[in-house]
């Protein structure tokens, strides 16, 4: 006697939805997508999935036309009975893959980082160094000493040795660049020391966020970045307060723009960094608009900074 029709029809689509999520997948490895979804470092798990998905709906789909006889795998798995089961197990598949076809490819913006809090404080510092000990030790000359026409920089507390490491090479440039691939060291390490870089000049890139706490009389406003862990789900906002100059014009909420600016040492009581712009320039939003950082960030940065010098 042959198998029933139903069992068949469900093996039929879950078939149909692993092919869908093989080709999706597919198509993110090789138009180089997966950093709209993944951090770099967790994007080498996902290369293989299209092949493995793929083998999966080949054998899914073998089991419609499996005679009764055909043990397939040598178990015995039956197909949920009753609809609701049906449509649970069908909607794990259907939900990834609906979004990733419907929605548009779009980076994460000033509505996501409302949402999920928006921080003017790099979260690397919150996770690693407790800014009143730096503030403390700052006042007391621990952070810094004099050596010849530069600084050396000690961290409070024997803690973020590399980003005073990174402070102390920042210290030496001219216009700190702050690099997409160390965007939060570069940041973590300036607010760290930041009285000691206080009146040098920066140049960054972001989105515009503007917050109602920050400013009401329009000049001012913040440049984010979303700091990527793992994936895009567990993104964090944050950015740095910029201030315009009178009768500069604010750019547009979620805008791409470079400012230049020098940093203040002043902050009247708020966290983070400030930065008085002197030149606000709209930019088109870069081919990978997030930042990413993982425990060997700050020893990475460091040796990235010192390439680039040796490069100059």
């Amino acid at each position: 006697m042959n198998r029933s029709v139903s069992p068949r029809i469900h093996y039929g689509i879950q078939a149909a939805l692993l092919f869908g999520l093989a080709l999706f997948t597919g198509a993110l490895v090789k138009t180089n997508s997966l950093h709209d979804y993944l951090a770099p470092r967790t994007e080498k798990w996902m290369f293989w999935c299209p092949v493995l998905l793929g083998l999966m709906a080949v054998f899914t789909a073998y089991r419609t036309i499996a005679p009764d006889d055909d043990p397939v795998c040598g178990c015995s798995h039956e197909a949920p009975k009753s609809l609701l089961s049906k449509m649970f197990v069908y909607g794990l598949f259907i939900l990834p893959l609906g979004l990733g076809i419907l929605l548009p490819d779009r980076a994460l913006g000033s509505s996501a980082a409302a949402a999920k809090g928006f921080s003017y404080t790099v979260p690397l510092l919150d996770e690693h160094v407790s800014k009143d000990l730096a503030s403390s030790a700052f006042q007391s000359g621990l952070l810094r000493q004099e050596s010849g026409p530069g600084k050396a920089f000690l961290a409070p507390g024997n803690k973020n040795t590399e980003l005073a490491q990174l402070a102390e090479l920042l210290y030496a440039e001219p216009v700190i660049e702050v690099n997409p691939d160390i965007y939060a060291e570069t940041l973590a390490a300036i607010e760290l020391f930041k009285q000691e870089f206080a009146g040098r000049t920066i140049a960054l890139t972001g989105f515009v966020y503007k917050d109602k706490s920050i400013g009401q009389n329009g000049q001012e406003f913040a440049v984010g970045r979303f700091l990527v862990l793992c994936c895009t789900a567990d993104a964090l906002p944050f950015g740095v307060s910029i201030q315009l100059p009178a009768g500069m014009a604010s750019p547009e909420q979620d805008a791409w723009v470079r400012v230049t600016g020098t940093l203040k040492a002043d902050t009247g009581g708020q966290e983070g960094l400030i930065i008085d712009a002197a030149r606000v320039v709209q930019v088109n939003q870069p081919a990978v608009p997030y930042v990413y950082s993982d425990e060997n960030s700050h020893a990475d940065a460091v040796s990235a900074l010192i390439q680039k010098e040796n490069a100059q």
